[in-house]
């Protein structure tokens, strides 16, 4: 997760709470996840959207 870092738009203060259901994802589920939810927010770049 921390490769997302570099493309999260500068100037906000993230909180991210966990669910339970996360105990059982894949990382691959949770990045998917955590870059749709950031995609949405419109606080991630444009190049991490598509790779």
């Amino acid at each position: 997760m921390r490769s997302l870092i570099p493309s999260i738009a500068s100037g906000w203060d993230l909180i991210l709470i966990a669910r339970p259901a996360l105990v059982t994802s894949t990382l691959a589920d949770t990045r998917s996840a955590l870059t749709n939810l950031l995609t949405r927010a419109r606080l991630l770049s444009a190049d991490e959207t598509t790779g």
